[in-house]
């Protein structure tokens, strides 16, 4: 699995927006099922009418609730870098449009940002080291040195002309412009 970069500053700022935005869904929740529904009940002339308002509490209730998890987890994929919580963050953005002023601008700053080059690029992966390709070269291997003692021509120095001291048959190393040029007789020098 390969490492994230860092997290920017920004992302931390959009989850700690994510958490608040769960806790003040969590306190609507709360406002609905402990004010809401009472009022609702012993408000109503007719029994319609409170199946009515009961209906309308449980679903404030219901999405308030969903609101609340949904930017709770968000917010906590945020902190993780998950992939996932960038969509989400964008996804629960869209209906805090609808909370002008204060969850409007908010809204907006995180869809701004999310969308910039800095936001993608907090949550994509950079491989690990381990998971890199290896580089590989395209040019052939270059071949092994002759071993000690071994010429050019492939006689071994001090078996043709006058022995080991002889300047014809004088062992050196090989240089790259030596392989270019065939082994067919001695190094010109």
């Amino acid at each position: 699995m390969g490492r994230r970069e860092p997290r920017p500053t920004g992302v931390t700022l959009i989850a700690l927006y994510e958490f608040a935005t769960a806790a003040v869904c969590l306190l609507a929740t709360c406002v609905v099922l402990v004010f809401l529904t009472p009022a609702m009940l012993f408000t109503a002339s007719r029994p319609s009418e409170a199946v009515g308002g009961l209906f309308f509490v449980l679903l404030l209730f219901g999405f308030f609730l969903a609101f609340a998890i949904g930017s709770a987890l968000v917010g906590w994929g945020l902190l993780l870098q998950e992939r996932w919580s960038r969509i989400g963050a964008m996804v629960l953005a869209i209906p805090a449009l609808l909370g002008f002023p204060v969850w409007t601008v908010a809204a907006i700053a995180v869809l701004v940002y999310l969308a910039s080059g800095e936001g993608r690029a907090a949550f994509e992966q950079v491989p690990a080291p381990e998971e890199r390709a290896p580089v590989t070269s395209l040019a052939p291997p270059a071949p092994p040195p002759p071993p000690p003692g071994v010429g050019r021509s492939g006689s071994r120095a001090g078996d043709e002309h006058g022995g080991a001291d002889s300047p014809a048959e004088e062992t050196r190393e090989v240089q790259p412009a030596d392989r270019e040029r065939p082994a067919s007789g001695p190094p010109d020098d």
